[in-house]
């Protein structure tokens, strides 16, 4: 122990440690944050969720009225077509039917043996993926602009803790 009177430390050294550690701890590496990566883990979330949503319709009235509308609203039916209804559990109960949602006509579309030609033809993941492709500058633009102000938070962060007086120890 060194006896030479009241040790004092530097706090820019603590806000660069912090800063340091946060960093390193956040277990992002370069393969987490490239594109194709992002762009893949994104995708098969929201085919997750559109399968999941899918099969609580009929139990869930709030991921059913979401799918209503998502169904209507972009003229697609299903995951990637009208067939993903024909194995869930809500049209197993409605004799292998599709919901209202799918249809090009509100008085309904009837599936027959020859096929489905009242039906929207593309399913929901499809439509979604395109026009998330078609808007994508907007998007990155978005999460380039919440990085750069988690950045400046902290850099201020940091500037701030470097204001603070160091405590200073008195010897025992």
């Amino acid at each position: 122990m060194n006896d030479d009177g009241p040790h004092r430390q530097r706090s820019g050294t603590h806000s660069e440690a912090y800063f340091f550690q946060a960093s390193s701890q956040s277990g992002l590496t370069q393969e987490h944050l490239s594109a194709p990566a992002v762009r893949r883990d994104i995708a098969r979330g929201f085919r997750e969720g559109l399968r999941q949503a899918l099969s609580a319709y009929g139990e869930d009235e709030g991921k059913a009225d979401a799918l209503d509308a998502l169904q209507h609203a972009l003229g697609c039916c299903g995951v990637e077509s009208y067939r993903d209804w024909l194995a869930s559990p809500w049209a197993l109960q409605q004799n292998a039917s599709v919901p209202l949602s799918c249809c090009r006509a509100r008085r309904g579309c009837p599936l027959s043996s020859t096929g489905a030609h009242g039906l929207h033809p593309e399913g929901c993941f499809g439509k979604v993926s395109a026009f998330v492709s078609s808007n994508m500058f907007c998007v990155a633009t978005a999460a380039l602009g919440l990085a750069v102000l988690q950045v400046v938070g902290i850099v201020l962060a940091c500037l701030m803790a470097a204001r603070v007086p160091a405590r200073v120890t008195a010897p025992h």
